[in-house]
């Protein structure tokens, strides 16, 4: 089958041949990376190589907020794995709209691995396939098939940076919403609530860390939620934000909305 884009082979070849990577060239002619290397392999052009993985012991210490803040987008939305033989991997696949973690990630370690687009789903997905980087993010609690059973992953992590854990961690896992109040499902409630979503364990550990006074946290479907409301409760989760330089502006944003 030939490629969809073979008509464009010439100005794609003249962007590989003048050093663009995959990623360059899919931007400068608006589709994906996927689509250029099939251009590439059919006229025989395409450079398989390896790229650099960058600093693949980058969670050896948890030794800043922006690490700290990785490991728990990380423990709430990553996911590490193995086969038992050669393979040992971190996976983070997320909407496209929220491609700025990933980019952030990769500027982070260093890597040169490329970001692969998932057009079904609107979905970008980075790997990193490294021994090295999947021993020292389970030393630290993020071990294989997590969901249901992951630890208390904060204790892991020296107190200065914790904070910047829990706001990764609700990036990745959070939410605050205006609830409805059931008496009055017509009329708006000025009670913003923040509901996280994972393990008793790990969600108990955010609640030390917060030193949270008046929360909920109740099991459903195999895992539990951690939700609270009370105004100096919401004030201390909103002020995490004034001790990080690097978050979801999305999620941020939001709560400024529900805020005014």
């Amino acid at each position: 089958m030939k490629p969809k884009l073979l008509y464009l082979k010439d100005k794609i070849l003249k962007l590989y041949t003048n050093g663009n990577n995959l990623e360059s060239i899919s931007k400068q002619l608006n589709c994906y990376p996927q689509a250029v290397a099939s251009v590439l392999k059919h006229i025989g052009e395409y450079k398989s190589y390896r790229p650099n993985q960058g600093n693949t012991r980058y969670f050896q210490n948890i030794d800043s907020n922006i690490k700290a803040y990785f490991l728990g987008f990380i423990a709430a939305d990553g996911c590490v794995q193995s086969n038992g033989k050669n393979s040992y991997g971190l996976t983070i696949t997320l909407h496209e709209k929220d491609r700025v973690i990933l980019d952030k990630l990769r500027e982070e370690i260093g890597s040169e691995k490329q970001l692969m687009l998932i057009p079904s789903k609107n979905h970008i997905r980075f790997t990193l396939f490294n021994k090295d980087m999947y021993n020292d993010l389970n030393n630290l609690g993020i071990i294989p098939k997590k969901s249901l059973i992951i630890g208390d992953v904060i204790k892991n992590i020296p107190k200065k940076h914790r904070h910047s854990f829990v706001l990764g961690y609700f990036d990745g896992d959070g939410s605050v919403t205006l609830p409805i109040d059931p008496r009055k499902p017509n009329m708006n409630t000025k009670r913003i609530a923040i509901f996280i979503r994972g393990t008793k364990e790990l969600l108990t550990g955010l609640v030390e860390e917060l030193n949270l006074e008046q929360y909920g946290l109740k099991s459903y479907d195999s895992t539990y939620t951690l939700t609270f409301s009370k105004k100096s409760e919401i004030i201390k989760f909103f002020n995490l934000y004034t001790k990080n330089n690097f978050y979801l502006h999305r999620k941020y944003e939001k709560f400024l909305q529900r805020i005014n």
